[in-house]
């Protein structure tokens, strides 16, 4: 069976998908332990050189409701 035939199997099936990564905004936001600001960039520039386009990088919320994110204007520098 060839890529072309699910195509005819399942025509509504898109012919391109998008990865994305999401951990270091939605995987880190409950964890009590708070991730170090230089973590989050080591594992940001893996993703980057992994070849990851569409990485959510952070949560502009209130830090003192989600102190994961009390680093998030560093991360965009």
């Amino acid at each position: 069976m060839t890529e072309y035939d699910y195509w005819k199997i399942f025509p509504r099936m898109p012919r391109k998908v998008e990865l994305g990564d999401i951990t270091i905004r939605d995987g880190f936001q409950h964890l009590e332990k708070f991730i170090s600001t230089r973590a989050k960039i080591f594992y940001l520039e893996a993703l980057i050189f992994a070849g990851c386009r569409n990485i959510e990088v952070t949560n502009l919320g209130n830090p003192y409701l989600m102190p994961q994110f009390s680093d998030a204007e560093e991360l965009f520098r």
